[in-house]
């Protein structure tokens, strides 16, 4: 979602040096943007808040002048410590989280968005914070798209990316609705590829040694394998992506790519994957229930075998797989 704001950013401010702080599992991403960005790597190892201090103050020293403008884009307290600890002369933010401290480190917060909003998706929430005119998103530009071209040349196979990972387990859908989604693809010519980071990996295997020996389908596990410019590559070339809600269902949607994503506790209105110039994007959750969507990254009903995970387990695999065979054949 940060991608159409600084394409927005850099459009408002074509000639301004512009260094975005991320984490280093996001850095190589921000590659792909033909912006001219500096980036500056954290680790966020652990979510231990003296870790975060500590991050956050070996972050002066990148910045031996302070920065005439800095933006908060998450809405945690520690993004608007940090735009006050380099020293920034104008700090602008969101409210979120920990509103009035926020307040002591940002001379600048931004309201709801205005009424005449289309809609309040936190990328519509960012571009608010540079008073984006347009309605409209910016026209992100990908580079390298000519070194794609050849990644399935020749294959003749249709290739289906799948996501069965997400950071919390309120996101990630159970591994008995995998299978049944797997099923679908029994005795197809698909090449399903299963994708994961390297901590990600012993999860994709535990899904893959619960399938029966004798599954006829293609299906490769690249967990722990696929570099960020390798799986954007990889979801260029794919027929279709089948995802969690996470960065790379975002990713994917962005690309162009037909993306079916499942939906927990997170709230869709807010944080879809979003493109408007990609009509194939789908979004399956139950959030008829209650306590949805619940923002939280474990489910409260975990001691409750049927509550537990019912946004998940309530979504039809007999709906997703008539959506996968509108999307493979059009």
């Amino acid at each position: 979602m940060s991608f159409y704001f600084l394409t927005a950013l850099r459009e408002q401010n074509p000639t301004a040096a512009i260094t975005i702080i991320t984490r280093t599992i996001y850095k190589d991403l921000f590659e792909y943007l033909p912006l001219d960005l500096k980036v500056i790597e954290v680790g966020r190892s652990t979510n231990s808040y003296w870790h975060r201090l500590l991050e956050i103050f070996s972050l002066r020293s990148f910045f031996p002048d302070p920065p005439d403008i800095y933006y908060a884009l998450p809405p945690s307290l520690s993004s608007a410590i940090t735009g006050w600890f380099i020293g920034a002369k104008k700090r602008i933010g969101m409210r979120g989280q920990s509103y009035y401290l926020r307040a002591l480190f940002l001379n600048q917060l931004t309201k709801q968005l205005d009424p005449d909003r289309t809609s309040s998706h936190r990328a519509y929430e960012y571009l608010a914070l540079l008073n984006w005119p347009r309605r409209s998103l910016p026209v992100i530009t990908l580079k390298k798209q000519q070194l794609w071209a050849d990644l399935a040349a020749g294959t003749g196979t249709q290739t289906i990316v799948i996501n069965i990972n997400s950071e919390a387990s309120s996101r990630r859908m159970p591994s008995e609705q995998w299978l049944s989604l797997l099923e679908i693809f029994k005795q197809s010519a698909y090449r399903i590829l299963l994708i994961g980071s390297a901590k990600e990996e012993k999860h994709v295997q535990c899904l893959l040694d619960l399938l029966p020996k004798n599954h006829n389908f293609t299906i490769e596990n690249h967990a722990g394998k696929t570099s960020i410019a390798r799986l954007v590559e990889i979801l260029s070339q794919a027929s279709l992506m089948i995802s969690n809600d996470s960065g790379p269902a975002h990713l994917s949607a962005i690309l162009g790519t037909p993306t079916i994503v499942f939906f927990g506790a997170g709230d869709t209105n807010s944080t879809a994957p979003l493109n408007p110039k990609n009509a194939q994007i789908h979004i399956f959750s139950d959030h008829n229930l209650a306590c949805a969507p619940c923002l939280k990254n474990n489910c409260k009903f975990a001691s409750d075998n049927n509550q537990h995970l019912a946004c998940l387990k309530n979504i039809s695999m007999e709906d997703v797989a008539r959506k996968i065979r509108e999307f493979l054949l059009r």
